[in-house]
C-alpha cells in the first residue's frame, strides 16, 4: 500500500498580512475606542478632582463640629507636598517657579496649655526677633489629632492640591489668581541652610519647610523698620500658623512631653473657635479655598478657556494683570468658601 502524503504550503497565508479591508476595520474600531475613552477619562479625572474637594469640605465641617461639641478650639491642619529641600520641587507650570501645595489634611484639637507640649525650635531659627520666621508658641499652642476617624490623615487624589492662591472676589471677576505661599523667596535663605555644613541649620531648615512664614507672597508679614506690618498672605486664606504633634500622647507625662517636643512643628491650619466660628486674625466674612489640579500639571490641563489654546505667554501675561483671559477663560477648580462668623463651609460646583 502506497501512502500519498499532500503538503500543502501555508506560509504563505502565514506572509499574507492583512488586507486593506481588515486593516480599515481595525483602524475604525481603535478610533470609535478613543472617541469613548476621552470623555471617560475626563468624567475619571472631574470625580477624582471633586471627592478631593469634598474630603476638604467634609474636615471643615467636622473640625466645626467637634470644637462646638468638645469646646475646643479645634483645626484642619494641612500637610504640603513633599519636602522641597530632598524632593524634586514643585514647579508652577503657569508661572514658572517652584512652590508648595497641600496634599492632605486631618482634624487636631488644642492641647490644654498646662500639658506643656511646646516645640522645641533649633537654634538657627531664632536668628533675630523681628524677623518673624516662625510664629510664638502661645499664639497657638500645640494641636493633636482628634480621637476620631477624622483625626486620621486625609490625603487627596493623585494630581491634585489644595491650592495657595487667593481666588478673585466678584468685585473683580477679571483679576488673576494671586500665590500666597511659594517655595522660592530667596530672603527665606532654605536652600542655603540645607546645604550647610553646620547640622544645627540643616535642621533648622528642614523643621521649616512645614510652615515658614517668610516664604509668604508680597505681603510677607515681616514687620518693617516703620513698624508696619502687610497682611500675611495665609490670612488671606482665612489660615494661621498652629504647632502640631502628628503622634498620641495618653497619659501626658513629663518624659512623653520631653521626648515629643522635638517633633512639634509649625503647620498651617483653618481654626475654629468653640462657639463654631472662624478663628481669622482678618475681618473678611468669606474666604475662598480652591482645589485643583495640582500645580506642576502640564499648564492646559489647569485652565479651561474658550476659542482658540492660550500659550504659556498669555497666561503669564494674564497672571502679571496684563491681559484679562478671564473673559474667556480661568483656572480649573473647585472652590470651597468659609464663612468666618459662622464659621461654616459650601463647596460650588466643578
Amino acid at each position: 500500500m502506497v501512502k500519498v502524503v499532500l503538503h500543502t504550503d501555508i506560509s504563505y497565508n502565514r506572509r499574507r498580512g492583512w488586507s486593506l479591508i481588515e486593516l480599515l476595520v481595525v483602524l475604525a474600531i481603535i478610533s470609535i475606542l478613543g472617541l469613548i475613552s476621552v470623555p471617560v477619562m475626563r468624567t475619571f479625572a472631574r470625580n477624582d478632582m471633586r471627592d478631593g474637594a469634598r474630603s476638604v469640605y467634609t474636615l471643615l465641617r467636622a473640625a466645626r463640629m467637634y470644637a462646638m461639641n468638645y469646646n475646643v478650639q479645634t483645626a484642619v491642619v494641612y500637610s504640603l507636598d513633599s519636602d522641597f529641600l530632598t524632593d524634586t520641587p514643585l514647579v508652577d507650570s503657569l508661572r514658572d517657579h517652584t512652590v508648595r501645595a497641600i496634599r492632605g489634611a486631618q482634624v487636631m484639637y488644642q492641647l490644654p496649655e498646662v500639658v506643656g507640649l511646646h516645640p522645641q525650635v533649633p537654634e538657627s531659627v531664632n536668628i533675630d526677633e523681628n524677623e518673624e520666621e516662625i510664629i510664638a508658641w502661645r499664639l497657638s499652642g500645640t494641636f493633636v489629632p482628634v480621637p476620631t476617624s477624622a483625626g486620621e490623615l486625609v490625603t487627596f487624589p493623585e494630581g491634585y492640591a489644595l491650592l495657595l492662591e487667593a481666588m478673585p472676589r466678584e468685585a473683580a471677576p477679571l483679576s488673576p489668581p494671586t500665590q500666597v505661599y511659594m517655595a522660592d523667596r530667596p530672603e527665606a535663605q532654605l536652600w542655603e541652610r540645607a546645604l550647610s555644613d553646620d547640622p544645627l541649620v540643616r535642621v533648622g531648615a528642614h523643621y521649616l519647610t512645614h510652615y515658614h512664614r517668610r516664604l509668604e507672597n508680597e505681603n510677607s508679614g515681616i514687620r518693617h523698620h516703620d513698624g508696619h506690618s502687610e497682611i500675611p498672605g495665609l490670612e488671606r486664606l482665612g489660615m494661621k500658623p498652629v504647632y502640631v504633634f502628628t503622634g498620641t500622647l495618653m497619659d501626658y507625662s513629663d518624659a512623653e512631653i520631653m521626648e515629643a517636643q522635638p517633633t512639634v512643628h509649625p503647620r498651617m491650619a483653618h481654626v475654629f473657635a468653640p462657639r463654631g466660628n472662624l478663628d481669622s486674625l482678618q475681618s473678611a466674612e468669606r474666604y475662598r479655598l480652591w482645589f485643583g489640579p495640582s500645580p506642576d500639571t502640564y499648564y492646559t490641563e489647569r485652565i479651561w478657556f474658550v476659542g482658540d489654546e492660550p500659550d504659556q505667554f498669555m497666561v503669564r501675561a494674564w497672571l502679571d494683570g496684563l491681559q484679562p483671559l478671564s473673559e474667556r477663560g480661568n483656572l480649573i477648580g473647585i472652590p470651597i468658601d468659609i464663612h468666618r462668623a459662622t464659621g461654616r463651609a459650601t463647596m460650588g460646583p466643578s
